[in-house]
């Protein structure tokens, strides 16, 4: 079938237009220069990998506002490696993680925070309320140790094998043996006895590291970082959060040097207590509840910001970027626990 008249037999090559002289012009050599000395756009550096290793949750009653399969949802929807459940004083929640994880493809932790029934108590001569690091705003109510009322310090113990296992379960079942249901705590002779394939984070706000350097400075918690490391040979790891708070970041530089000055390894966790920012609504209702009031007047007993909830590795390296060492080590410390459900 022959071409339509318009249609040309031959199609010349398509080649761009080249500038007249005078008119931007340059010979190949110039552009050759000029390609050498172009710029590249740098791409953003790959995140430290993380995993998280203090997530609470509804099984620590009136604490953490999501089941456990919600928060394995979010950290599938989130890349992670692993997440380690820390119920407070149990491990009730860890069969229905671990299933959860198990289809997810994410390793499940287990640990516990476990209520400690002597977490220090304020030495005779200063006051709860006295504040030696200069916090300012004063922190939140809960965190007074000593104070009328004030909630006891939580250990935050992570298994690493089958005897840590048995041992957090034998800590667990003394610490509420004769005692009223959720009173259960544990002395140091019980962890003492049972700290074998266990490891130690200092915990957050809620630790007894963070009280008692509160209530009274950085010798004594010197002095109790160095009894969890007689308790925890080699095991102990001082755990800094963030969550745009200014009594958090005194608090973590006096936790930084005191890991400096003992040697001890520093790990990043973001304390979670809800799997997405917008479950905080329902963790205020749950700690208005567990503090006997109402929200209108919870006050500071509420967080201020939507920060506990589980993060990607990109977020808590943008929170700790003077401490990449510390996101990066969260994820080692998850890589060497051996220890699952299954």
């Amino acid at each position: 079938m022959p071409d339509p008249p318009d249609y040309p037999k031959h199609r010349p090559a398509i080649s761009p237009p080249v500038p007249a002289r005078g008119s931007g012009y340059a010979s190949p050599g110039a552009r050759k220069e000029r390609l050498k000395k172009r710029t590249y756009r740098k791409l953003p550096a790959a995140a430290a990998p993380y995993a998280e290793l203090h997530a609470v949750s509804a099984f620590s009653f009136l604490e953490g506002a999501s089941l456990p399969e919600d928060l394995i949802q979010r950290a599938a929807e989130l890349e992670l490696p692993a997440v380690a459940l820390i119920d407070r004083n149990g491990v009730y929640g860890a069969p229905r993680f671990y299933q959860a994880a198990k289809q997810a493809g994410i390793k499940a932790l287990v640990g516990a925070e476990v209520v400690l029934e002597d977490d220090g108590q304020v030495s005779p001569g200063r006051q709860a309320g006295h504040r030696p690091l200069g916090l300012v705003p004063e922190p939140r109510p809960t965190a007074n140790r000593g104070a009328e009322g004030a909630e006891p310090g939580r250990l935050t113990l992570l298994v690493a094998s089958r005897e840590g296992y048995r041992n957090l379960c034998r800590i667990l079942t003394t610490a509420a043996r004769g005692r009223p249901k959720g009173e259960a705590a544990a002395d140091w002779e019980l962890l003492a006895a049972h700290a074998g394939g266990l490891r130690c984070l200092t915990g957050g706000e809620e630790g007894p590291l963070a009280r008692t350097l509160a209530a009274e400075g950085p010798e004594a918690a010197r002095r109790l970082l160095e009894r969890l490391q007689a308790t925890f040979p080699g095991r102990v790891h001082v755990e800094l959060q963030r969550h745009r708070q200014r009594d958090e970041e005194h608090r973590n530089q006096a936790l930084l040097d005191l890991a400096r000055r003992l040697r001890l390894p520093v790990v990043a966790t973001n304390g979670v207590r809800y799997a997405r920012p917008e479950d905080k609504p329902l963790h205020d209702v749950l700690t208005s509840l567990r503090h006997h009031t109402h929200l209108d007047a919870a006050g500071r007993l509420l967080a201020a910001h939507r920060e506990r909830h589980l993060k990607t590795a990109a977020d808590m390296a943008r929170a700790f970027p003077e401490l990449p060492g510390a996101v990066a080590a969260a994820a080692e410390l998850a890589a060497s626990l051996d220890f699952t459900l299954a």
